[in-house]
């Protein structure tokens, strides 16, 4: 059942997170990363404790798998302020893919740190999604809205790629002993808290406006629901390298919105980039790593 659960429950994480990623680029379009991330945490958090009231139930949990999940969650909203903030700042179509790929991260640092071997089919997967990446940063696509500032962007992108990897990776050492709805629930308080306290602090609006209401609904619980899919689908499989690599996809997912919605073009080269990416993934969730 691993590797077939793996398989499933990445690509429910890839579809979920990969339409949030698309109403959340439309989102901060409108009202910028910050509050965008706050509307992540505002109507995913109470999605999430319920999910893990009714699935979970209430329970003492062990208190270094507890602390674990607490850090990782400052992690989590690392990676989505810097992704956030790339959608602001630059392409969907090309920033959704350079993100897409921190299931290598994840590889590698499961080589390094849980001593797993890698063979020569995993090494040159690595070194076509970084290739992929390179090759995706290197021009600007056409088409849609113009974007504020492409280069800042990719960086954003990149540092949110290196978040990324660190936080699915930590999650095979809590979830399990953490029930995997009370994990994305902590994750999302966690984000209520620190994201809340600034955003609280400033003025203006707290509460999306009408005209972006229906989408600043939408994303968090399809991006909650994601969360929860992965960490189910860690603790059926056990088999993080698949699990992490299918979910990876989500990026495909958003390279599609932001191509027939937005009407965004890549160029030759960058769609050659996403390609390399998206099939190293894909070919990682079919063979071993």
């Amino acid at each position: 059942m691993g590797v077939g659960a793996a398989v499933g429950y990445g690509l429910a994480t890839a579809a979920g997170a990969g339409s949030a990623d698309f109403l959340a680029k439309t989102t901060t379009d409108r009202v910028g990363f910050l509050k965008t991330l706050w509307y992540l945490e505002l109507f995913g958090a109470p999605v999430l404790i319920a999910l893990a009231l009714w699935s979970d139930g209430l329970r003492p949990l062990p208190v270094v798998p507890l602390l674990g999940v607490l850090a990782l969650a400052l992690l989590s909203v690392g990676g989505l302020l810097f992704l956030y903030r790339a959608f602001e700042l630059g392409r969907l179509s090309v920033v959704a893919p350079l993100t897409s790929g921190y299931p290598v991260l994840s590889v590698v640092l499961s080589v390094f740190v849980l001593g797993e071997s890698l063979s020569l089919l995993a090494l040159a997967g690595i070194v076509a999604v970084l290739s992929g990446v390179l090759l995706i940063a290197r021009r600007s696509a056409q088409g849609g809205r113009a974007p504020k500032d492409p280069r800042a962007g990719i960086i954003a992108a990149a540092i949110a790629f290196v978040l990324f990897g660190f936080y699915y990776f930590g999650l095979a050492f809590v979830i399990g002993p953490v029930p995997p709805a009370t994990g994305a629930a902590l994750t999302r308080l966690v984000g209520l808290a620190t994201v809340g306290g600034v955003v609280l602090s400033r003025a203006g609006p707290r509460l999306p406006p009408r005209s972006v209401l229906p989408r600043a609904v939408a994303f968090p619980v399809l991006d909650s629901l994601s969360l929860v899919a992965f960490n189910v689908g860690w603790v059926v499989s056990r088999s993080l390298a698949v699990l992490v690599t299918v979910s990876g996809l989500y990026g495909a997912v958003t390279l599609g919105w932001a191509v027939a919605v937005l009407h965004e073009r890549p160029s030759a080269v960058q769609w050659g980039g996403a390609l390399l990416i998206f099939a190293r993934i894909a070919a990682l969730s079919l063979g071993p790593a």
